[in-house]
Parts: C-alpha cells; structure tokens; sequence
C-alpha cells in the first residue's frame, strides 16, 4: 500500500498530513512490525542514518531481523528512486509479511533522522511537525505589487499573483508630474483594496485561522488600514520586506514568526487546561485520565508536552483495548484474552488521539503541564463518574478546591 497524497505543485499540505496520521492511527495491526524512518535529507545525513541503521540492528530480536530487512529495502528504494532534490525530508513507514504496508510522504522540512520498529507505527514525529509548522496565508505587499501565499508545513502550497498596471507611460503624453502623482496615489490605494478583497477571498475559502503581513511600511501601514476586522483579528505578525527581497527569504522569516506564535497559542492551551483542572472544568491530566478519555470519545483536545516521557502501557492484541501502566494485569478485563502485549504510552496516547480526529497541541518547555503529568485533555463535557469523584472529595474532610480532587486523582 502506497498514499502520499499531495497538493497540485507535489507538496504536502496539512490537510493531507491529517489523512495520513488517521490512516496510520488506524492501521491495523499484524503479527509483522512496522519499521518507521524519519530522514533529514539534508548534505551528509547518510553518515548518521548509517550509525542508526548500525543501533537499531543491533538491538533487533531474532525473529524481527527478516522482517525488518524486508521492510528497510522497500524504504531504501524510495529513498534512492523517489525523492526530488526539493524535498528536505521523509517520513516513511513499511510493514512486510502478508499484510504489507508502505506510506511515504516527502517533506519540505527537514526532520530529526530515527528508525524505529514496533507493532504500530511512531507517529508522534509527524504531529509535532503538523503542530510547529501548520498553515497560514503570508501577503507580501508593495506600492505596485502584491503577492499572496498560503504556507503549509513550512513550504509554499499556492500562489495568487496581483500586479499593479504600469503608469509611467502616461507621463510626458497626457499627464503633468503632478497629475500622476496624484493618480499614482490614489491607484496604489485603491490596488491594495482591491489586493485585500482577494486575501479575504483566500483566507474564506482556505479557513486558514492566521496571517502574516510582509512588504514595504508604506504599503503595508495601507494594507492594515483596510483589513476587515476577521482579518485584522488573524494577523499575528507584520515583517519588513523590499520588492528586492526573494520570496523563499520572506517565507522563511515569516516561518520563524509563525513559530513563536504558535509557542505562545501552545503555553495559552496549557493554561487553559491548567486553569479548568483547578475549577473542576470538564478537564482531565495524566496518562491514564487522557487515555481513557481518548478512548472513550470524551476529550475535544489534547495537550501533550514534547518531552513527556511516560514509558510503557500495554494493548490487547486480540480487542485493542489499551491503558496505563507498567504492569499488564493477567487478562483483559474487556475481552479476557491473555495476548496483551507492551506498548510505547506517549504514541499509545498520540493513535487514540488521531483516530478520533482530536486536535493535538503539542508544547515544549512548560514546566506548568509537566507538573499536571505531561498531558491532559479538555473535555466536551464532564463525565458522570468525574461528577462522582468531585462529590466524594467536597464531601471530604478538609478544605478543598473545585476540580483539585479531580486533577489530583486523574493524574494519578
């Protein structure tokens, strides 16, 4: 099996993207291992694939060296054979056996190298590089040009194109120097009016939720001035940019800007989590709340840090039926079946999120979530036995604060 879906230039959007994580979040699983490969395509990356190669099989049993050796040369002829000098990086997943696998999907972006083998598919890669780069519409604006892209995972998607009409050859024929420059005034006002209705029609149609304004002040000072105000409430950054500039540079800065945004949306989430935990919102935190929320539909959103480590769960190979914690119980308390296997807690929980279509935040350096246990979901609504838990605790000796019982106990 083959998908790599792309938009009409060959890149790939967020949309797709999304596609694919449910694809792999659905994948059902097989007696085969997956053998997962993140690959910076960047001059001299062989020298560290070669190092990892040399640890992962090292570390392989027995019984999973064929396999993987099966899997590796279908991603070692799509390395050599399908990739363009454009792209920056891959994310590719292959299964042997008599259920085999293949989804590869070529990058604008450059990712960290790792090969993993496992019975499911490491995906937390891709959704951190969904959630970094995401997508937004850039308006690159002049005095006689404007330009106006959509940027999604870090690469140009689409370009839509508007140009002043040339003025100087009026002057010397009809026109005074003064006639023109009051004309060119007043046509410059009313070419990034008329810019502005398209980026509206752009943002409309695209439902991007962001937008970044690049080009000279003058223009961009006019640009502002006639954004409506959905625009306006969208526009997270203004980037200085001369007609000389090249556009790849411009995209690039605007990237950078993105970032820090989305790091500052990011830590919002946190505290917005934080914020319901500590008032006996619909909240939950911890592996084993959030995972149990995932699972049973009740989570709207989901808030991971990057450096949440939680270790091992373990699945039923037999209903799927997951949770937390090291220590598997003898059977499956919903199916019975002995099979249960261990499995990797933070992608456990990042499949159950993906398979519900949940939205993913992911955070870096917050000190805030990693004391709630790394995780945490907001709800859609408050389940009935939370309701449960939050009666016990205010019926409880002591003083007690709305929803502290209930953080406390599903961080547990």
């Amino acid at each position: 099996m083959k998908s790599n879906r792309v938009c009409a230039n060959g890149t790939l959007t967020v949309e797709d993207l999304q596609a694919q994580l449910f694809i792999l979040a659905t994948l059902e699983p097989s007696r085969m291992p997956v053998v997962t490969g993140y690959f910076d395509l960047r001059p001299g990356y062989r020298k560290e694939l070669d190092e990892t190669l040399r640890a992962v099989r090292k570390g392989l049993a027995a019984e999973a060296a064929e396999p993987f050796e099966q899997a590796w040369l279908r991603i070692q002829s799509f390395l050599r054979t399908e990739m363009s000098g454009q792209d920056k990086g891959a994310a590719v997943f292959a299964r042997a056996g008599d259920r085999p696998f293949f989804l590869a999907l070529r990058l604008q972006t450059p990712v960290a190298v790792s090969v993993s083998v496992d019975s499911r598919a490491r995906i937390f890669p891709l959704i951190e590089l969904k959630d970094t780069y995401h997508q937004y519409a850039l308006m690159v604006a002049t005095e006689t040009d404007v330009e106006i892209v959509e940027v999604s995972l870090g690469a140009v998607t689409e370009r839509v194109w508007k140009t002043r009409p040339d003025l100087r050859r009026r002057v010397g024929r009809e026109w005074t120097q003064r006639h023109y420059r009051s004309h060119r005034r007043e046509r410059t006002h009313q070419f990034l009016k008329e810019a502005v209705k398209g980026l509206r029609g752009t943002m409309l149609a695209s439902g991007y939720q962001h937008l970044v304004l690049a080009g000279e002040p003058r223009a961009l000072s006019l640009v502002k001035k006639a954004l409506p105000r959905f625009l306006a409430a969208r526009l997270i950054a203004c980037l200085p940019a001369s007609r000389e500039m090249e556009l790849h540079a411009v995209v690039e800065a605007s990237v950078a800007l993105f970032h820090e945004h989305e790091a500052r949306e990011s830590l919002a989430k946190v505290e917005r989590l934080e914020r319901a935990i500590g008032t006996g919102s619909p909240a939950v935190c911890g592996a084993p709340a959030s995972l149990a929320a995932l699972r049973t539909g009740h989570a709207e959103a989901l808030v991971i840090a990057r450096e949440f480590e939680p270790g091992t769960g373990w699945r039923c190979t037999l209903c799927n039926e997951a949770a937390a914690g090291s220590v598997r119980p003898a059977v499956c308390p919903r199916c019975g079946s002995v099979t249960l296997a261990d499995v990797d807690l933070k992608e456990e929980i990042v499949h159950a999120a993906a398979k519900a279509r949940c939205e993913i935040e992911t955070v870096a350096g917050s000190d805030a979530l990693m004391r709630l246990g790394g995780v945490g979901c907001l709800l859609r609504f408050r389940p009935a036995e939370q309701y449960a838990k939050a009666r016990r605790a205010w019926s409880g000796e002591g003083a007690w604060r709305p929803g502290e019982a209930i953080g406390r106990q599903a961080a547990r």
